[in-house]
């Protein structure tokens, strides 16, 4: 019996040390003295009570009937205890889950009692630390919750996030870089304050269905080959998700130097309801634009048009005006049907400036078919993806159907666009993209599938293949230099690695077949594939690459992203 108490005692003790410097709040934010301590005194009251008991029957060499009391009763003082220790943990556990879920922090990892992170010690998720102290010198890239315990955020520390302590105090210095807020609370507040903070949580819910634009914080600035230099005003479509609003105005306002002619999109869009809301809209505009912005953000476009007379859009003109109606479901997922009328036109080259390209000049801008277009476009989508580009999990999904009800232009399409994020294990993550297209009907040149070049199949000439059938297959694995990080090998300790592979065909079905039809014609040995690697900084959305194909002997094709290819 004294052998298992014994045993006990010291497992008790082992335990025991995360609590020692744990402290709390009250309700009322005093600083105080906690139930950690409370325990803590307990248990050393409990320790002297075995020491006293333990010399005495040592010294009588006796074990009476009135000790074998006497040491029940100790083992029911030490069953109490670890009983209060566990209920204590548990709820500190309780407490960290609930303050990250009020506080909007993810994918933490755990440490039960004190936690160190030395200042070259760099951590990918969030951090929960229970019944202990933390002591940060190093990267956190998500946020900090510690329960029953300090932060001691040292030196030039970095944490991505908010720092939350719940029952305990946060001290940071004046060197240290907070990305969110530092927040003290009792474990009572957090219940109290949950359904408010969840409310902000959903006012700051990411964009995630924000469009590809030139638009900068009210500005509207953008180059290419055939505005030259466009500058305006404009605003952003706003997705707020705080219940408030229930209006959204948008578009810009603008002047194309090259083109001389003014462009214009104003839209505004109405909704009901919040995270499942309903939402009708409407727009008119006069745009020079582009089927391209599934490759490139026009922003990127612009740099290498400025920078190295490289324009990776194709443009035309579409006037007209728009309607639609659309369900959200959840804010992550939504279904819309919209009502186009357009008038298409074709815009030829007229600027061959650049600020770095010497005597090479843009790619002529190539004609579409012209005409009126009536249709009807139903977009289903889904977006849902957490964390930053190198360690980033989820989805984003979106199938297209369009149909003309009228106009110069007869045609049915179909497309599919589905982007996986995998993280596969720490500091290796898997990023997939599958696009496919087909069509019944005459499809004009402004929506036929295109292929080859900057962001499709990466080794080829630029949208070498054009048709009405279309399969893409895009991956890349993100090696981040921490997986290196104890060798020599530079630049892999050093610059992210990324190495990716294209793989696809574009066919040419007849007009009259259906849209289910017409594929057999994609047979397996005419795809056409490309391997590479790439060098980049932070998450590798900057890169330098090299693509080779697979199909014939050639040099390879060198080229430069500024942000992630999907």
């Amino acid at each position: 019996m004294k052998w298992l108490l014994q045993f006990c005692l010291v497992c008790l003790l082992f335990l025991f040390p995360s609590f020692t410097a744990a402290q709390t709040y009250d309700s009322t934010g005093v600083y105080r003295r906690g139930v950690v301590d409370s325990l803590k005194s307990e248990l050393d009251k409990f320790e002297n009570a075995y020491r006293l008991f333990k010399a005495r029957t040592d010294s009588t060499q006796e074990f009476t009937e009135s000790d074998q009391e006497e040491l029940e009763k100790l083992s029911e003082t030490l069953e109490r205890i670890g009983e209060e220790i566990k209920e204590t943990s548990e709820k500190a556990a309780q407490l960290a889950n609930e303050a990250a879920h009020v506080y909007d922090i993810e994918d933490a990892v755990v440490y039960n009692g004190d936690y160190t992170l030395g200042s070259d010690g760099v951590v990918k998720t969030g951090v929960k630390v229970l019944n202990g102290d933390a002591f940060i010198s190093g990267t956190i890239d998500g946020s900090l919750v510690v329960v029953n315990g300090n932060a001691y955020v040292r030196g030039s520390a970095n944490i991505g996030g908010d720092v939350v302590v719940v029952n305990g105090k946060a001290h940071v210095s004046n060197e240290a870089t907070i990305g969110g807020n530092v927040i003290e609370r009792g474990g009572g507040e957090l219940e109290k304050r949950g359904e408010f903070v969840r409310g902000l949580r959903i006012t700051d819910h990411p964009g995630i269905w924000h469009r590809p634009s030139f638009v900068f914080e009210r500005v509207a600035a953008n180059y290419n080959r055939v505005d030259g230099l466009f500058l305006g005003l404009g605003q952003n479509k706003d997705y707020y998700w705080s219940g408030a609003e229930s209006f959204s105005p948008y578009g810009f306002l603008g002047y194309a130097f090259a083109l001389h002619r003014w462009r214009y999109e104003l839209g505004l869009d109405k909704w009901f309801g919040n995270e499942n809301r309903f939402e009708v809209g409407v727009e008119g505009h006069s745009l020079t634009d582009s089927k391209d912005y599934w490759l490139i953000d026009p922003k990127e476009n612009s740099f290498f048009a400025i920078l190295a007379k490289e324009d990776y859009m194709d443009y035309y003109s579409r006037e007209g005006v728009s309607f639609h109606v659309a369900q959200y479901y959840q804010m992550n997922s939504r279904i819309v049907l919209s009502y186009d009328v357009d008038k298409y036109s074709s815009l030829a080259q007229r600027t061959n400036w650049s600020i770095f390209g010497g005597h090479k000049i843009f790619r002529p801008n190539p004609p579409i078919d012209p005409g009126w277009m009536r249709s009807i476009v139903v977009n289903l989508e889904h977006r849902y993806y957490t964390g930053g580009r190198d360690r980033k999990q989820g989805w984003i999904a979106g199938l297209r159907g369009e149909a003309t009800v009228g106009g110069d232009y007869d045609f049915r399409m179909l497309s599919l666009n589905a982007v996986r994020y995998q993280p596969l294990f720490r500091g290796l993550q898997l990023n997939m993209r599958l696009v496919g297209g087909t069509a019944n009907g005459v499809l004009p040149l402004q929506r036929s599938y295109q292929i080859g070049g900057f962001n499709t199949l990466n080794a080829f000439p630029y949208k070498e293949f054009t048709g009405n059938r279309m399969l893409l297959f895009n991956y890349e694995f993100i090696f981040n230099p921490m997986l290196f990080k104890h060798s020599h090998l530079f630049p892999l300790n050093t610059f992210t690695l990324l190495l990716f592979g294209d793989i696809g065909q574009v066919g040419n079905a007849s007009p009259s077949a259906g849209m289910a039809s017409g594929w057999q014609m994609m047979k397996l040995n005419q795809f056409k594939s490309d391997y590479g690697f790439g060098i980049g900084t932070g998450d590798g959305a900057f890169c330098i690459y090299l693509a080779w194909r697979t199909d014939i002997a050639a040099s390879p094709a060198f080229g430069v992203r500024l942000a992630s290819p999907f």
